[in-house]
């Protein structure tokens, strides 16, 4: 069935490139001298969905007459790529992807195809890259560039031949490849029958082969008797249905191997190699025993010496850095910590004594306001309680005047602070009412101010005590004769 037969459009590859319609699948290849599992080939399958499976031979041609296989060719390689290390890893034996002749002319596709092998950190190795015959129309100078650009990507190369050997895969030099796969019912023929028109192409197929070193591989194998006489003749691998079908890799079973080789007459594998076959990861490998040395050699002896004295000196300075990483941290030294000590109690002895001087400070304080406050005083007897001139209800020193005879105590202001303090004193003490029995000597003493003001002046008044002498009495009533004389005034 054709592409034309289906109507394919380039609406239906972008719809399956996009969905991921293409199915890729696997077919395995046998090695011919001891069954062992050579690679896996892949195949796509396209799930279209309103045709159904295609196979590839309904729609190469399609993508082909596009100019559209080199997108069909990357999606394949990429999802065979990421399938196969779901399933092995890194490990062989590796598989095989089918390249179009317009893949090997494209220059692009080599540098492609290593990014997405270190993608995947993946040997290229485990790639085989099976390429197909050049047309003949194309000029053979081009076709071997073609070939050895993708050869230097270290990838196998394998090419395929249908019928006999033509005349570029006799003359290329050097040979890129390193596999020829060739089948057809001619060729199976002459290996049943050992007769035929297949005769004279297997024939050189199988020199080609031999003078590059190049491995042969069998296509189509359907039945026993062709297996049977392939290996005879001197092929070394062979795929077909008669060996294994194209599947998937998870439905593969590693016995099958064992049924290969009893197809080829030989003996099953033990459980324990068959694993081993197809194992991921490494074996335990035991380490080399040491070799032996000449002890007379004086050179050997030389660099022997050399190698313990860098030993012994890393050695010591490993031990210097964990020295000092797990030293702990150095003891204070005992006379600081004494001088400290010593610094702390002379401190805490002198905060003690401020406390002190504090407390007798105030004590001081206020034994003074309770001498002045319980005086006796000189006015008549009123309704607030005073007899003979004396006061059972002493008036309450202000919070201010404490504070201000605690700062005299102290001495902690300077000059200008203790006249601005005591102008701020005399301020209150004149801003206070007179007390009862004060009002008859605040007019006598307003009087006399008043009298002193009509002398002449020539008359000099008498000198003035300092202000330390004046009696207890006048200094307390002086501040109250202004706020009388003011409020006379008035």
């Amino acid at each position: 069935m054709g592409a034309q037969a289906v109507r394919l459009s380039n609406v239906d590859i972008d719809n399956a490139l996009k969905n991921k319609d293409f199915e890729v699948l696997f077919q395995p290849i046998f090695d011919l001298a001891n069954g062992a599992l050579a690679r896996m080939e892949s195949f796509v399958r396209w799930r279209h969905q309103s045709l159904g499976v295609l196979p590839p031979g309904a729609f190469i041609s399609f993508f082909e007459s596009q100019g559209r296989m080199s997108e069909l060719t990357r999606y394949v390689l990429a999802e065979a790529l990421r399938e196969y290390t779901a399933w092995r890893g890194t490990s062989a034996p590796g598989f095989s992807i089918n390249l179009a002749f317009s893949d090997l002319t494209d220059e692009s596709f080599a540098s492609h195809f290593e990014k997405l092998l270190r993608d995947y950190d993946f040997p290229a190795e485990l790639v085989t890259l099976e390429c197909p015959m050049p047309p003949v129309d194309v000029d053979p100078k081009i076709a071997e560039a073609s070939f050895s650009r993708v050869k230097r990507t270290d990838a196998r190369l394998a090419i395929e031949v249908r019928g006999r050997a033509n005349e570029f895969l006799k003359t290329i030099d050097p040979f890129p490849f390193d596999e020829i796969k060739t089948g057809g019912s001619a060729i199976l023929r002459f290996a049943r029958t050992v007769r035929g028109p297949g005769l004279s192409a297997i024939s050189d197929l199988l020199d080609i082969a031999r003078r590059a070193n190049a491995a042969i591989t069998a296509v189509g194998v359907e039945d026993q008797a062709s297996l049977a006489a392939l290996k005879g003749l001197g092929f070394t691998a062979a795929q077909g249905n008669h060996l294994g079908e194209v599947g998937d890799l998870k439905a593969f079973r590693p016995t099958r191997v064992n049924d290969v080789r009893k197809s080829l007459d030989l003996e099953p594998f033990s459980p324990e190699d068959l694993a081993a076959l197809f194992r991921t990861t490494a074996p335990e490998v035991r380490a080399p025993e040491p070799a032996e040395t000449n002890d007379d050699d004086p050179a050997q002896e030389e660099d022997d010496a050399l190698v313990r004295r860098l030993n012994e000196r890393v050695a010591r300075q490993t031990a210097a850095d964990a020295a000092k990483s797990s030293q702990p941290k150095a003891e204070e030294d005992p006379t600081e910590r004494l001088r400290r000590a010593a610094k702390a109690k002379i401190k805490e002895k002198r905060a003690e004594q401020r406390r002190a001087r504090k407390a007798a400070a105030i004590a001081r304080a206020k034994s003074k306001a309770n001498q002045k406050d319980t005086r006796p005083n000189i006015g008549v007897a009123g309704n607030d309680g005073m007899v003979g001139g004396e006061s059972h209800n002493p008036q309450p020193v202000a919070p201010h005047e404490l504070q201000d005879r605690l700062s005299e105590e102290f001495n902690i202001v300077d000059e200008p602070d203790k006249k601005h303090a005591e102008s701020k004193s005399k301020e209150r003490e004149e801003s206070k009412p007179p007390a009862p029995g004060e009002t008859e000597d605040a007019v006598a003493a307003q009087q006399a101010d008043a009298n002193e003001a009509k002398a002449p002046e020539t008359e000099q008044p008498p000198a003035a005590e300092p202000a330390e002498e004046t009696a207890p009495a006048s200094a307390t009533s002086a501040p109250l004769e202004e706020p009388a004389a003011t409020d006379a005034g008035v």
